[in-house]
């Protein structure tokens, strides 16, 4: 189920019959202009810094090292036995030098671990998938697998390859690694392949997602014009994603939807010294513009990030759905919100977790809950954080409360961002948000800046009924663009807890149709004396009472904006109009008493 799709549903579901419950919190607005004039000086102490990670390890989970001292991997890919054992990869340094592990009491007594060697001299295996028990890796030249026989102490694996991959990997001296780690959906494989600037064979080197049926049969390019996607990973519709990293025609890293016959902007260097220097020199021609596709979610580079890696897709906790994205230099954990928005994928990007041991290369599920996070690193050469190469560690979710911003989605007006627990009743105020917006402009230069950085004004804050969502209204939205958006360590829960989560980085490329889950001010039931209006439910129907004689105006939606009908004429004193439609609605009632919006469930019979 598409996570957009999801958060709207459940919110336009729960909105109304909160509002219906003895206690509930009724929405609020607030009746102000941001004049846009930010001072952040006064508001430093206040204002989220650009690592949003104070306390290192998220809310809600605990996290350990998860190997004994001495056993240090350079881990590229992981995944699990039926009876529990861990298959790792060790990429074990250029060449033919990795090694594929069976690891025991993973999860347990870290000093019961015990690594048993199943495979070795592979070429810098760069992921593991494990598929009824037989386990299958990349490597540089092929997809391998490895069969056991026997049981588990007395077994052994035959090793051989699976499938050859059709597209050359050469590099200069065959010494850099350039087939990433693979995934596993709806029978196929998928890996990818970068195009580093020093690769030879220039026509067949641009970058590539190449599918892999897992029976015998004929391997697909799927998309092209990729830079370095050291990640690739399924979302729970089964829809494929790359992570592709900040260099030539990257001024970002960023999250791209993977589309077969898509072009994503990478020209390939034609040959070796077509890329010296810091800027391209000599490449082959990019496609039309019309075809390149931008990412669904830019990461920006630094400080919030450096080198992205593997993908892994949450399947439970408050962020099931979203994506888990690792950073070998940056050394945190990215999270990443995706939503289809006039038939493309955008979405935010969220930090979820410092590092424990040394940058996230992989990662894997645990039979227990457990999140396994593997690090690899290549000295210090900004390919590792603080130059440390290995590491095996898991976030274990820990069933605690926390207070986090859990999505960011896309409305007409703005942004609707969704939290873990009902802010407080005095959240809410103008001086406590901020968004920045900015874009880029890919070029063959190797990076480039944030350009048009922009304060934008927030012209008004509302809440859903139950306080969990917060829609946020930005003056000149902009399609084309990455809103920042911040939120200051004053706002707090309505159990005064602060928020782990306070910034949100929005992808923009198209700007949603979709109203606001946050609707306009909700009057019913303020104190307005015997003469306002009020609404009646019963009886399945529903009924408004206008109180003043005179002329009326209804209109009525759903809770997503689509019209439902309307009515108008001249009532009696004290006198009472049917309100057209059934089952949930907006109603939109202007009287000569004044005007007012309601969201509203009548009573069932």
């Amino acid at each position: 189920m598409n996570s957009r799709n999801q958060f709207r549903r459940v919110a336009a579901q729960l909105a109304p019959l909160l509002m219906l419950t003895a206690g509930s919190l009724p929405a609020q607005e607030l009746a102000w202009k941001n004049p846009g004039n930010y001072d952040y000086a006064g508001h430093l102490s206040k204002t989220p810094g650009e690592v949003d990670l104070p306390d290192g390890i998220p809310q809600g989970f605990d996290a350990a090292i998860a190997h004994p001292a001495g056993m240090d991997f350079q881990v590229t890919g992981m995944d699990f036995l039926s009876d529990g054992r861990m298959v790792l990869a060790d990429w074990g340094g250029f060449g033919k030098q990795g090694t594929l592990y069976v690891m025991e009491n993973v999860g347990g007594d870290v000093s019961k671990v015990k690594a048993t060697v199943i495979a070795k001299g592979l070429w810098e295996p760069m992921g593991v998938k494990v598929i009824k028990d037989v386990v299958y890796s990349t490597a540089q030249d092929g997809l391998y697998k490895a069969i056991r026989a026997g049981t588990a102490g007395a077994e052994q694996w035959q090793v051989s390859q699976h499938a050859k991959f059709i597209i050359p990997i050469k590099s200069l001296g065959g010494d850099f690694p350039i087939a990433f780690n693979t995934a596993f959906h709806g029978g196929n494989f998928y890996f990818s392949t970068g195009a580093y600037k020093n690769f030879n064979t220039p026509p067949l080197n641009q970058g590539y997602v190449v599918k892999i049926p897992l029976a015998e049969g004929q391997q697909e390019i799927m998309a092209r014009g990729i830079r370095m996607p050291n990640g690739l990973a399924a979302d729970a519709d089964g829809e494929m994603f790359f992570s592709d990293n900040q260099g030539e025609y990257r001024p970002y890293s960023g999250i791209f939807h993977v589309v077969k016959g898509r072009h994503y902007g990478m020209a390939a260097p034609d040959g070796k010294d077509g890329n010296m220097g810091g800027a391209m020199t000599k490449f082959l021609p990019l496609p039309p513009k019309d075809s390149i596709y931008p990412p669904a979610v830019d990461i920006p580079y630094r400080p919030g990030s450096a080198s992205v890696t593997n993908m892994f897709l949450l399947e439970s906790t408050p962020f099931a759905g979203q994506f888990l994205v690792g950073d070998n230099a940056f050394g945190g954990v990215h999270r990443v919100f995706t939503e289809k928005v006039k038939g493309e994928y955008q979405g935010a990007y969220f930090q979820f977790s410092t590092v424990l041991e040394g940058g996230i290369q992989s990662f894997c599920a645990g039979p227990d809950g457990s999140i396994y996070g593997g690090a690899l690193g290549m000295g210090a050469n900004g390919w590792s954080w603080l130059g440390r190469e290995t590491g095996l560690m898991k976030w274990k979710p820990n069933g605690k409360p926390f207070s986090a911003i859990i999505a960011a989605a896309s409305q007409r007006e703005g942004f609707d961002l969704r939290f873990t627990d009902a802010l407080a009743d005095n959240a809410l105020n103008p001086d406590w948000f901020w968004i920045t917006s900015y874009r880029y402009e890919p070029t063959s230069n190797y990076g480039g800046p944030k350009l048009d950085t922009r304060r934008d004004k927030i012209l008004s804050l509302r809440t859903t009924p139950d306080r969990k969502t917060l829609a946020i209204a930005v003056e000149g939205l902009t399609a084309g663009r990455v809103y920042r958006i911040m939120i200051s360590s004053e706002v707090k829960t309505v159990a005064g807890s602060g928020l782990a989560t306070r910034n949100a980085w929005y992808t923009l490329n198209q700007i949603s149709d979709a109203a606001p889950l946050a609707g306009p001010t909700s009057i019913a039931g303020r104190a307005r004396g015997n003469a306002g209006p009020r609404l009646i439910d019963g009886g399945g129907a529903m009924r408004l009472r206008l109180g003043v004689a005179g002329a009326y105006s209804i209109r009525v939606t759903d809770p997503r904006g689509a019209f439902l009908g309307r009515a108008a004429g001249m009532a009696p004193a004290g006198g009472e109009v049917a309100v057209p439609g059934r089952g949930v609605r907006v109603v939109q009632v202007t009287t000569g008493a004044g005007s007012f919006t309601e969201l509203v469930k009548p009573l069932l019979p």
